[in-house]
């Protein structure tokens, strides 16, 4: 086999087929459904599948395309099952873009179609941290549980979770399914008989050393066996393969009865040791952390951005080498040996407090908070300032929020992307160390989605919609949520028309413009001018405002004009830069001490002045503030007005830059290959 990957260039319409529309089974969707994979035109592909084929989706692209998939699920409580249908996006061709191609790119796809992508695609296993644990009725994942071990998730393994294995950051491992590229004896030892397991592994080294890609994978320190690795370089059909497996090794236990790798016979075969992939059992993958490749040699670790992680490429390369070289027998012999785990039972069951693998067990029950009367305030206070008072954990603050959209009419899907957008704006992660894993919280968010959208919406919900309704509340809408402030209202604007000074344009220019309309942008002149007449609307609107003034204002105050101030953290560097200028200042701060005690609220809306630059020229009258150590009047200090609730002022620089990836440039992938060979 030639581990080589060549995409084929798709030759294909623009345009989504006339005859496909007629499929829209999905009254949620407006793009065609397909029920049957073998269906879906070549054109079309999930964004994984784009991945694999060295493309990627273009940014804010919807779905071209969808692939429905009815699952049967069942209420043990009541004992009935029920059909719910689950829709996965497809994109078109004409929706993506090239990716370069760079070795280590090549060789995780490859990594990914030879041992992932044939496995099973329902489940898989991953070692890891926590417990399912329960508050009140409701069933939780609690990733914080001091409880390590293999855990089994209803999901197939996808490209991103292939690459974590690799690098270290998970272990994974798959279930088989009906063809695979590989074998993978487990000769486990585990402390047991140390005569037999030598024996066993000196007898599959005859049997397959030197043949069929045969490597191996050990532990570290303290192995309990280790993992022999069959390469066949075709897929084929895995029943097919463990028969011819059994052979071999029932042909081995003929001439040493001792060994006993089989029994049962060759119409019904079966192992004495574990052989993996196996259609019932998960097997941990190859290139897992804590665990050394023996290949020609010992596989070393590489550096990649700081940190010790798999040679995958090298890896990759020694299976598609048809010279590659292996390990001699002993030296792979000596290297297991080693690194057994062959210290006394008594000793090994001291095992440290953080790997001890418990059977998770039912906690007391969290003391149940009422909401009622504080829903909207519990919801809001955990998505913006991540206060959890009201919710025991994330998947109660996230069930709460799907409950109100459900109430609100969004769709199943655009719930959970408004959810996932709350989680990743979240200003204190450490409310969950779930949020350092956001496709775990996704998989949360859709789980919980498909029970509540399974059902109607309550009464009680419905009556909380329609009061937050009634005063302009929306779960959804993030802009609705200080509804407590008083709503926007017109200020007449009559006070002169204001010109700026060549300094003060340059100085706008300079500060202001790359922020309300980005860097590029503000080389033109056309956007200078823009700016220009935006800022200086807005202190005319500050001169004519007699009340307060709230940040989430501002795009409503601006717009007349063509500058991009939605996102709040921009409207709060305007109100800063144009009081750091002195241009305007707090004229009065709106913080009432029975409801923020003596913390100053920093999203308070504020009342604003002009500032002395403008006061002349815009008919203002200058403020006067009496100094506490003098009996003299100071004409307008403005240090006795700036506010002590602004933000830290950060570097403006252009936004729009934020998104752009810096390319790794590596030689030809050919040519990596041809240094490897040649030991450069």
């Amino acid at each position: 086999m030639s581990l080589k990957y060549n995409s084929t260039d798709n030759v294909i319409s623009d345009y989504v087929p006339e005859e496909l529309h007629n499929n829209l089974s999905n009254t949620k969707s407006k793009v065609p459904v397909f029920d049957d994979w073998r269906h879906i035109p070549k054109e079309y592909a999930t964004r994984n599948r784009w991945t694999l084929q060295f493309r990627k989706v273009k940014p804010k692209q919807s779905p071209a395309a969808q692939y429905r998939i009815v699952q049967t699920r069942k209420l043990e409580t009541v004992n009935h099952e029920y059909e719910c249908a689950k829709f996965i996006n497809l994109y078109h061709l004409n929706q993506t873009s090239p990716v370069k191609k760079t070795p280590l790119n090549v060789s995780r796809y490859l990594y990914y179609r030879v041992f992932v992508e044939p496995a099973d695609k329902t489940k898989l296993i991953r070692w890891t941290q926590g417990a399912w644990e329960y508050d009140g009725d409701e069933k939780y994942w609690n990733p914080e549980a001091n409880n390590w071990g293999w855990r089994n998730f209803k999901e197939g393994m996808g490209l991103q979770q292939s690459i974590n294995h690799i690098r270290g950051k998970d272990i994974y491992g798959i279930y088989g399914s009906e063809n695979s590229y590989c074998l993978i004896i487990d000769l486990d030892y585990h402390g047991k008989e140390l005569d037999l397991f030598l024996k066993r592994l000196r007898a599959l080294q005859e049997l397959f050393h030197g043949k069929y890609r045969c490597h191996f994978q050990v532990a570290d320190n303290n192995a309990g066996g280790v993992h022999l690795v069959l390469f066949f370089g075709v897929n084929s059909s895995l029943k097919s393969r463990r028969r011819w497996l059994w052979n071999q090794l029932a042909e081995a236990d003929r001439k040493d009865p001792e060994l006993n790798f089989t029994k049962g016979s060759e119409f019904d075969p079966q192992f004495q040791i574990e052989v993996y992939p196996d259609t019932q059992r998960g097997v941990r993958l190859p290139l897992a952390r804590g665990r050394t490749m023996l290949l020609n040699k010992p596989l070393e670790l590489i550096i990649n951005r700081g940190k010790e992680v798999q040679d995958v490429v090298g890896y990759i390369q020694w299976l598609g080498d048809p010279e590659r070289q292996y390990m001699s027998k002993e030296d792979v012999y000596r290297y297991v040996v080693e690194r057994l785990d062959v210290r006394p039972a008594e000793i090994k069951g001291q095992t440290p407090q953080n790997t001890i693998v418990e059977k998770a067990t039912k906690p007391q029950k969290h003391e149940k908070i009422s909401l009622k009367g504080k829903t909207r305030g519990a919801i809001v206070g955990f998505w913006q300032d991540g206060n959890s008072e009201y919710f025991a954990h994330l998947n109660a603050a996230i069930n709460t929020t799907l409950q109100a959209m459900h109430a609100e009419g969004l769709t199943e899907e655009d719930a959970v992307d408004v959810v996932m957008s709350y989680a990743e704006d979240l200003p204190d992660k450490t409310v969950s160390s779930r949020l350092d894993n956001l496709p775990e919280v996704r998989r949360v968010a859709l789980r919980t989605a498909n029970k509540i959208w399974a059902s109607d919406v309550s009464g009680k919900w419905q009556k909380s919609q329609e009061r937050w309704s009634s005063i302009g509340f929306r779960v959804s809408d993030k802009t609705t949520w200080n509804v407590s402030q008083k709503k926007y209202e017109d200020v007449v604007v009559d006070c002169p028309e204001l010109e700026f000074t060549e300094g003060e344009k340059s100085q706008l220019i300079t500060e202001l413009a790359p922020l309300l309309v980005g860097a590029k942008q503000a080389m033109k002149k056309e956007k200078q001018d823009e700016v220009i007449r935006a800022v200086a609307y807005f202190l005319r609107y500050v001169r004519c405002c007699s009340r307060e003034i709230a940040v989430e204002n501002i795009p409503k105050i601006l717009s007349g004009f063509k500058i991009n101030i939605k996102n709040h953290s921009k409207q709060t560097v305007f109100f800063r830069l144009l009081t750091e200028w002195d241009w305007i200042y707090v004229r009065a701060e709106y913080c009432h001490p029975s409801k923020h005690g003596i913390k100053v609220g920093a999203k308070r809306a504020r009342a604003y002045g002009v500032g002395k630059p403008f006061v002349d020229r815009l008919n203002a009258e200058p403020v006067e503030q009496s100094t506490k150590n003098t009996n003299q009047t100071t004409q307008y200090n403005m240090d006795l007005y700036m506010s002590p609730t602004f933000w830290g002022r950060p570097e403006i620089t252009d936004i729009s830059s934020f998104d752009e990836q810096l390319e790794e440039h590596f030689s030809d992938y050919d040519q990596t290959n041809t240094h490897r060979k040649s030991g450069k």
